[in-house]
């Protein structure tokens, strides 16, 4: 079921005109808590309608400047500047999770359920496949080694050298559940990103404080900062209500950061998020942990706000925004800021309520309790006086997924959660 993420706006702005090419147009108001200011980005340019939901994207310096993994594809879809479809190169995994690409052209693929890496040559041709357990994301440093996110042996990253050989471990795990290790685990998931230094960094995608940490190539942590902002707080709220009163046998957590990529053309952080209808969902900071900007999203002509992201990619002048109902691309640079203000007028409506299907997985064990119910979960931490206008469900043998979009009669503002809950079998997770 197509997932709900839009909030229909009026936009006014007293004496303005459109800014910018006729697919995008950029606005800019003040910053949430003094942080960053917020720009307002716009775009009729709705892409990639031939594919479906996207699992990771990679932009890149190359002439294919766009990777993306497919759910149900074996492949990785290239795409040049133009958005023209450049050619689909094969993964050698029948369920890729996470990609990589080198200065080299060279594909680097995750199968988070297969514990395999596969290094592909820009031709389509297997390099190598190497065995990682639980392999969540992955980065390549200049040298040609791999750098591979998956907490566990009380290590986040784990390095491994071109030949799949792995060479140590690094970046302590947080205490986040000092009475389940495999819920410890869970919250310490995230992603690892490199930079044209070979800094590394790795993004906390199920803290509850939500943070940044930037390591040496070597593995010597070098800094930390956290991720805030109206939108994460949003998250954050919900997470530490859901870790407060979720039963010992669950394993899982409330998404609080979505997506988080590098830009390789200008050397930026971006950082995505569920969100709401007054909030940007993408975040910009320096590599030094500096908050630049937050960005929100605007539909033309029905000036509909994305308030669910669930992958992002850029390479600069282009944002690409990846959501359950489609992908869009807006352009960054184009506008001027002049002395205004937008005003982003509530309808005080709210679209009509829509079914909330079950969302579970059956964990296959001789106890039912087992099983996980992700809707039951988010279900659990919504207030009863909102609306349901949109949910989604994914799983497998090993966890269920759950979103929902909800909306606040009050005031029409609508809100975006997710949700994940693993399959545990004798404390361990079942892989």
């Amino acid at each position: 079921m197509k997932h709900a993420i839009f909030l229909r706006r009026q936009l006014l702005a007293s004496g303005l005109a459109a800014f910018g090419l006729l697919t995008s147009g950029f606005f800019m108001t003040g910053a949430y808590r003094g942080q960053a200011p917020l720009v307002l980005l716009e775009s009729s340019e709705r892409i990639f309608r031939e594919v479906g939901w996207v699992r990771s994207a990679v932009a890149s310096r190359g002439d294919c400047s766009l990777y993306i993994v497919v759910d149900g594809r074996s492949s990785v879809v290239c795409y040049g500047e133009g958005r023209d479809f450049s050619g689909e190169i094969p993964a050698f995994s029948p369920s890729p999770d996470a990609l990589a690409v080198d200065a080299r052209g060279q594909i680097y693929v995750a199968d988070t359920e297969a514990d395999r890496i596969v290094i592909v040559s820009p031709f389509g041709r297997l390099i190598r496949m190497f065995h990682a357990p639980r392999p969540l994301s992955l980065a390549v440093l200049s040298d040609g080694h791999i750098v591979v996110a998956s907490p566990m042996e009380g290590a986040l990253l784990h390095l491994y050298d071109p030949s799949g050989r792995k060479l140590k471990s690094f970046g302590a795990l947080k205490l986040f559940d000092g009475v389940s290790q495999a819920q410890n685990r869970f919250l310490n998931r995230g992603r690892v990103l490199v930079d044209a230094a070979d800094n590394i960094y790795y993004v906390f995608e199920f803290s509850p404080n939500p943070t940044v940490q930037k390591f040496s190539r070597e593995g010597e942590l070098l800094s930390e900062f956290a991720v805030e902002g109206q939108a994460v707080d949003l998250q954050v709220q919900m997470a530490r209500r859901f870790l407060a009163e979720k039963s010992p046998r669950r394993v899982g957590g409330i998404v609080t950061v979505t997506s988080a990529v590098i830009d390789p053309m200008r050397g930026r952080l971006w950082i995505g998020t569920n969100g709401s209808s007054r909030s940007g969902v993408v975040y910009e900071y320096s590599l030094d942990g500096e908050k630049l900007r937050e960005y929100a999203f605007v539909l033309k002509p029905t000036r509909d706000v994305i308030v669910g992201v669930e992958e992002i990619a850029v390479r600069w002048p282009w944002i690409y925004v990846f959501t359950s109902a489609g992908a869009y691309r807006f352009r960054a640079d184009r506008g001027s800021v002049s002395d205004f203000r937008v005003l982003l007028e509530e309808q005080g409506l709210c679209p009509m309520a829509q079914d909330w299907p079950p969302c579970r997985t059956n964990c296959n064990t001789p106890t039912p309790d087992d099983d996980q119910d992700c809707k039951a979960a988010l279900q659990g931490q919504i207030s009863p006086n909102v609306r349901v206008i949109g949910s989604s469900c994914t799983n497998s043998e090993a966890h269920c997924s759950a979103s929902v979009t909800t909306c606040d009669p009050t005031n029409g503002n609508q809100v975006m959660h997710t949700t994940m809950l693993d399959c545990v079998v004798g404390g361990f997770l079942n892989d």
